[in-house]
């Protein structure tokens, strides 16, 4: 059975659709996906779809259908789904049953004798029916001379989104009847279309699968290569049975890493265990729930065919039907949703997909595989869309990707032309900062500080000066590539002590390839507590001296929690923060170095804009150039620094 026509007339956010599905060449149907925002119709659509599928069933199995209670409908008729403005709402499905037509009609209407004066209606059996002029409602499933055998010859599956999601149309008198085992007897149907726990739905059909042999006779060639007493001699092997053979192939399609095998259940052992690549488990509930979906749904449609036709040679590429699956990337990883899924329905090339989606990674991986044999419906408007990068989430996801890869691709460039200029180095020691003032120190503190005349002449700079990117994350960047490099130099990674994230416990950590990282160590007149950074090692008397215009640095500390500065001559905008202010979420040794609007001090006078926050830079230069003040700093705090490069030097030049 297959979908072949749907036409939707005022129906919830729907105005119009009119779509005919699409079969390639060798009749293979062209799967569908639904695409839109949330309240765009989407899975009211598949609720349609869905309860004809219910009603075209119910004509098979006089006895009963597991779907619903005895004569209920699915889809309870609602006059609230009928379009605003509008009078009636009509659903038309078309489908097709071993060549034969079947037609499911569904229609609504606030005042039944307007549509059929106005025409909204025309169809002859409705214009006639009693029931439609008195109620507004009518649904009727039209088929033709259609056997129980030839309904028989596919399978229909429907995986709703959420089984605890209950909406407006779903008649809640069939809500406990959605299970999985019908009673044995004659006309009722033992299989339902609604599968709401697709991993108890196969678990133990998996076992069942799993438990049976299949053996082989081989006749063995009279062959040197062979034991003289095995040759000519026929053998009884033990092999996988076809769909055990497939339902390998699904997860190896899943994983995408190689080819996986499965632990028969036993007397003692009655779970089916896998063993591959990248997963050793007991039990194949313990794959991750984006994996147990994939698998469970594969296996879904292989078992729904299973059981009609108990056939265990069958061919996945055999199998016909119309699978639905809504919002078919929920809890998908952008791999999976890109490669695997797609992968997986490109196994069942005669199974009709209908799928709704907001991802764009499975547009593109859909794209990818089916090429222009896949449509895009886009709801409400029912408009095909033949560029997937017509649909905005695609072209925001390719707008931030492409912004991140060339972030990247820039990162990578500037590290391999480090790695070119170290492989031109040999011996040295490069010293890697968090920013770029930390340079500026480290020298200051190398031509004022005495006993280290060792290491000087070793010692270079990473040019962070006319780097793109700074800071702790990028810093440790650095140290985790400088790692795969091959060169005669040792690498240090200077953090400082500001950030609980990147403060290590040991005093220094060794990489590969001569690489190191350590923290700024604590100098005598700092507490272990104190998050600082290279500044600190300055004494807070140093580092609050002014410049000759008045300018210095100024510590958060300076400031309670209005951002007025303790002392009642200055104010901070940063720090203006009123109530969210605590001791735990302020660091007092933090830096308003004035570098951008909000670190900017200005003093408590109406007349005066004058920032008085000097930036890091301005102060340190202040240090190089050794104007007034500024000339007679002790450079003591440094000398820790100084002594945990010189100890990686000696231990391992």
């Amino acid at each position: 059975m297959y979908i072949k026509k749907i036409f939707i007339k005022s129906h919830g956010p729907i105005e119009s659709l009119d779509y005919s599905f699409r079969f390639n060449d060798d009749d293979t149907p062209v799967p569908l996906v639904l695409i839109g925002r949330n309240g765009s119709g989407k899975t009211l659509l598949f609720a349609s779809l869905v309860d004809a599928f219910v009603e075209i069933k119910r004509q098979f199995y006089p006895a009963g259908i597991m779907e619903v209670n005895n004569d209920n409908y699915y889809k309870i008729a609602n006059r609230n789904y009928i379009k605003k403005n509008s009078n009636t709402s009509k659903v038309c499905i078309e489908c097709i049953v071993d060549g034969k037509a079947v037609r499911y009609l569904d229609v609504m209407s606030n005042n039944s004798k307007r549509s059929i004066d106005e025409r909204e209606v025309t169809e002859q059996d409705i214009i006639k029916d009693s029931s439609y002029k008195d109620s507004g409602f009518y649904k009727k499933v039209s088929i033709p001379d259609i056997t129980y055998k030839e309904f028989q010859k596919s399978i229909l599956l429907y995986f709703p989104f959420d089984r605890f999601y209950k909406p407006m149309w779903y008649n809640p008198n069939n809500y406990n009847r959605i299970s999985f085992s019908g009673i044995n007897s004659l006309g009722y149907s033992k299989t339902n279309l609604i599968k709401i726990d697709v991993l108890e739905n196969i678990s133990n059909w998996l076992k069942n699968v799993y438990m049976q042999l299949q053996s082989v006779l081989i006749t063995l060639p009279d062959e040197d290569s062979i034991d003289s007493q095995l040759r000519g001699k026929t053998l009884t092997v033990i092999q996988n049975t076809p769909l055990q053979t497939h339902i390998k192939q699904i997860l190896s399609e899943i994983k995408g890493d190689g080819q996986y095998n499965f632990d028969k259940p036993t007397r003692n052992t009655s779970d089916v265990g896998i063993r591959g690549t990248s997963t050793q488990c007991k039990d194949i509930s313990q794959l991750s729930s984006g994996e147990m979906i994939l698998y469970s749904i594969a296996l879904s449609i292989i078992k729904e065919w299973d059981i009609v036709y108990n056939d265990d040679s069958v061919k996945l590429e055999d199998i016909t039907g119309c699978v639905l699956i809504d919002e078919a990337d929920a809890n998908l990883h952008i791999d999976f949703a890109y490669r695997a899924l797609p992968a997986l329905m490109k196994l069942f090339p005669k199974v009709q997909f209908i799928i709704s989606t907001h991802s764009p990674f499975l547009l593109a991986g859909l794209k990818n595989v089916f090429g222009d044999d896949v449509d895009f419906l886009s709801l409400p408007t029912g408009d095909l869309l033949y560029d997937i990068n017509s649909f905005s989430e695609i072209i925001s996801a390719y707008e931030i990707f492409n912004q991140e890869t060339n972030e990247a691709l820039k990162r990578l460039n500037d590290l391999k032309e480090e790695n070119f200029r170290l492989a031109n180095k040999n011996n040295k020691i490069i010293i890697y900062t968090e920013g770029k003032t930390d340079v500026e120190y480290l020298k200051l503190a190398f031509d004022k500080l005495s006993g280290y005349d060792d290491i000087k002449s070793h010692i270079e700079y990473y040019d962070i000066e006319h780097a793109k990117y700074s800071g702790d994350g990028e810093l440790d960047k650095l140290y985790k590539y400088l790692q795969k490099g091959m060169d005669g130099n040792i690498k240090i990674c200077l953090f400082d002590r500001d950030n609980p994230k990147y403060i290590f416990k040991e005093h220094f950590i060794k990489g590969e390839n001569n690489t190191f990282k350590f923290n700024i160590p604590t100098p005598a007149h700092r507490n272990d507590t104190d998050l600082i950074s290279i500044e600190h090692c300055l004494t807070d008397d140093e580092l609050k001296t002014a410049d000759k215009d008045g300018r210095r640095i100024f510590l958060a500390g300076e400031f309670d929690s209005k951002g007025c500065s303790l002392d009642g001559k200055y104010l901070c905008l940063q720090l203006q923060n009123l109530s969210s202010r605590t001791d735990d979420n302020i660091n007092p040794l933090e830096i308003l170095s004035g570098a951008n609007d909000k670190k900017k001090v200005f003093p408590i006078n109406p007349n005066e804009f004058t920032n008085y926050a000097l930036s890091k830079k301005d102060f340190v230069q202040h240090i190089i150039d050794g104007d007034p003040g500024f000339d007679s700093f002790c450079f003591d705090g440094f000398r820790p620094i100084l002594d945990v490069i010189r100890e990686i030097y000696i231990n391992n030049k």
